[in-house]
């Protein structure tokens, strides 16, 4: 019974060091895309996002943005994003969100607003 018992435990500490294998930190690789130049301040936001998320993440990650319209333009990314394919981050234009909200509109129109306050305070307000 005894050796039935040490059997047991020493299967599952191998087997719990085995699974442990598994769940070690993997790098993670998004891939972004701009329709600009590395002149472009969208491409230099979404730098910049790269830098601080590798800042922040704490995790493996790696980037790979691409450029000058490499994967089509922002209607496209809008889309692979919605499909879960080719582009994980990227900058679009709220015009291209309104198929798929109704709020999206608004965002796009930043003079109608006094301040930050009225701005989500429109938002918030669920006028839609």
């Amino acid at each position: 019974m005894r050796n039935s018992i040490r059997t047991l435990l020493c299967g599952l500490v191998v087997f719990g060091l085995a699974a442990g294998n598994g769940y070690a930190q993997q790098t993670i690789t998004l891939h972004g895309a701009s329709q600009f130049n590395d002149d472009h301040a969208f491409t230099k936001a979404l730098v910049k996002f790269e830098q601080l998320v590798k800042q922040y993440y704490g995790k493996p990650i790696n980037f790979v943005l691409h450029k000058n319209s490499e994967l089509g333009l922002e209607k496209d990314y809008f889309a692979f994003m919605n499909q879960g394919i080719s582009v994980d981050y990227a900058i679009v234009s709220p015009a291209h969100m309104s198929t798929f909200s109704k709020a999206a509109p608004f965002i796009d129109a930043p003079f109608l607003f006094r301040d930050l306050n009225h701005w989500n305070k429109v938002l918030d307000a669920d006028i839609l």
